[in-house]
């Protein structure tokens, strides 16, 4: 599309003056094709400007006459675009500058507010089109786009730095758990807040069918993946008779055994990604996180605009999450997910060599193949090999083969040769001074960037006791009684740690002076400080904690059977307060 039209005449750009001087021409008895010629205008176009000033009478503004053409699909006039544009470089400057949808948003609810004529396609998507915001930046130099996260903020041209105002808590995180199938539908979120008690209010603005629960952590646990799976399967209905395969990758709280017996039990078949390749393979990571992550910047952003003045804290999560997760968990995406990891439409090729370049740096055969052989032989395979060339001072440059997209090592049958060093650099040829007349008649060296900086190669593995983990269907009987096994012994070491340290207690105590016992008993009363300070009670209406209230501000209970505590100025000044929730049940 042409973004700016060149003009190819001058027709229609006469100065309106002359159309006021030739006009009163006229009125002093000069006829219309004389005065049309004496100011260089044309003569019908004087012919309409006088008409539109006959007709508009003696007390009219003559500067609102305009003359040429005008644009049939123009919405606001000169004065409304500079009003509007004085507007956004305001709220840029009390950092709050609007994007670019909220620019194009407002322009539409301008044109409704003042009855403004405008496109039908804006009636259609409810905000200004593209061409109209890109035109409007280019009417106006005194605006700008500026990069400011989450979106492009439109500020005053020229400035250095765009501010931007965020919420002041910082450090808290509240884990959201999802799961969608292939055919592009998605479950309700399981959030997880760091709490030490979860109730129900929590997610009271998320979205439809959520629910959550608590640790002092905030991250996926045993506990926790185990009220995700019970809510897994009321959305998916998983049973022995109709199951349903999950995958997911090698957490811990995953391959827990209390997990592994749940899933057996309801018929849901668990299958983990290999390690290191949740950036290929998991769906959400290709297609739905990225959209989610800027739909989800963009509400904090919205919310902080309508909440001016307040922080933002871990219960206005599932809010958020309720506006931006419609816009990121569409159909497309999902679907989208599947088809680019292979896994749904299944397609084995569809990963190429280029994919799997980043393991030449760890790819290193394992030590517990690597024939033992004595460093001796190396020299004894190839006894001239330090003769090749006398002018180079016994040193050989060998050819580099990861030019050739293989590994710098020979490897035969997938086991390396122990004479053959993968850490060791490539040497360059120290030149002799002395045996100039041999040098002219050796080979060259070869020119290659890698012998000057060598590509980065991992160290030799060294022997390890753990297992390396890979791709498991872990509801199988094999491998879920082997967790079952490891998870029997870490519990006897626990134990046998638990007794240990209960015995040097006792001892101690035995040993031990006053003074000794009164710092047990401290750190002991601090502990349980610590944890009841973890506990903390908000508004069952605004949900906001008892932690910043306002000096003075009163509280009221709930008389009802869940007992927990609002705010007089939300409960409405009632002596006897009934929650909602409470108030719902009793009916």
């Amino acid at each position: 599309m042409l973004r700016t039209r060149l003009r190819k005449t001058e027709r229609a750009r006469s100065n309106i003056s002359k159309y006021k001087h030739a006009y009163e021409e006229v009125k002093r008895g000069t006829s219309l094709r004389r005065a049309a010629e004496m100011h260089n205008i044309n003569r019908m176009s004087l012919l309409r400007y006088i008409r539109k000033r006959d007709e508009m009478g003696a007390n009219h503004d003559e500067d609102s006459i305009h003359m040429g053409y005008v644009a049939h699909n123009k919405v606001f006039s000169k004065e409304q675009e500079e009003e509007l544009s004085k507007y956004i470089i305001r709220c840029a400057d009390i950092y709050f500058g609007l994007a670019t949808k909220e620019v194009r948003k407002l322009a539409f609810e301008l044109t409704t507010k003042y009855n403004i004529k405008r496109p039908a396609t804006w009636v259609e998507n409810n905000m200004a089109g593209e061409e109209w915001f890109r035109s409007f930046i280019n009417r106006n130099p005194s605006l700008c786009h500026y990069r400011a996260r989450p979106d492009k903020v439109v500020a005053r041209r020229g400035i250095r730095q765009v501010g931007a105002v965020t919420s002041a808590e910082r450090g808290t995180l509240v884990t959201v758990a999802c799961a969608v199938n292939a055919l592009g539908n998605a479950i309700p979120p399981f959030f997880i807040f760091p709490r030490v008690r979860y109730h129900d209010h929590f997610v009271r603005d998320g979205p439809v069918g959520s629910i959550g629960t608590a640790n002092p952590s905030g991250w996926m646990q045993d506990e926790s993946f185990l009220v995700f799976l019970e809510h897994f399967i009321k959305f998916s209905n998983a049973s022995l008779t109709h199951k349903v395969l999950l995958v997911l990758d090698n957490h811990s709280s995953h391959i827990h055994i209390n997990t592994l017996d749940f899933c057996k039990e309801n018929g849901i078949t668990l299958l983990s990604f290999p390690p290191h390749c949740s950036h290929k393979l998991q769906p959400l990571d290709r297609s739905v996180f990225g959209p989610l992550k800027k739909a989800i910047n963009t509400a904090c952003d919205g919310w902080m605009r309508s909440h001016p003045g307040k922080t933002m804290s871990i219960y206005h999560i599932p809010g958020i999450i309720k506006t931006a997760m419609p816009q990121a968990f569409t159909q497309a995406n999902i679907q989208a997910g599947f088809s680019k990891t292979g896994i749904y439409p299944f397609n084995r090729n569809l990963f190429q060599n280029i994919d799997f370049s980043p393991s030449f740096v760890t790819d290193r055969p394992n030590p517990d193949t690597i024939p033992t052989t004595p460093s001796s032989d190396t020299n004894a395979q190839n006894p001239d090999s330090l003769d090749n060339n006398p002018g180079l001072n016994n040193k050989v440059l060998p050819p580099s083969d990861s030019l050739l997209g293989q590994s710098s090592s020979p490897i035969i049958n997938g086991i390396q040769p122990a004479s053959t060093s993968t850490t060791s650099p490539l040497l360059m040829p120290e030149i002799d001074c002395v045996q100039e007349t041999d040098l002219r008649t050796a080979t060259p060296p070869v020119f290659s960037p890698e012998i000057v900086r060598p590509f980065p190669k991992a160290a030799q593995r060294k022997t390890r006791g753990t297992r390396t983990k890979k791709s498991t269907i872990y509801t199988d009987t094999p491998e879920k009684e082997a967790v079952r096994k490891k998870h029997e012994e870490k519990e006897k070491r626990l134990k046998a740690k638990q007794v240990k340290r209960n015995l040097g207690e006792v001892k101690q105590n035995k040993i031990g002076k006053g003074k000794g016992k009164e710092k047990v008993s401290a750190n002991r009363r601090k502990t349980s400080e610590s944890s009841s300070d973890e506990e903390e009670y908000f508004c069952l209406v605004c949900v906001s904690a008892y932690s910043e209230s306002r000096v003075g501000e009163k509280w009221i209970k709930c008389q009802g059977t869940c007992g927990l505590w609002a705010h007089v100025e939300c409960a409405g000044d009632n002596h006897y307060y009934i929650c909602h929730n409470c108030d719902d049940k009793s009916d």
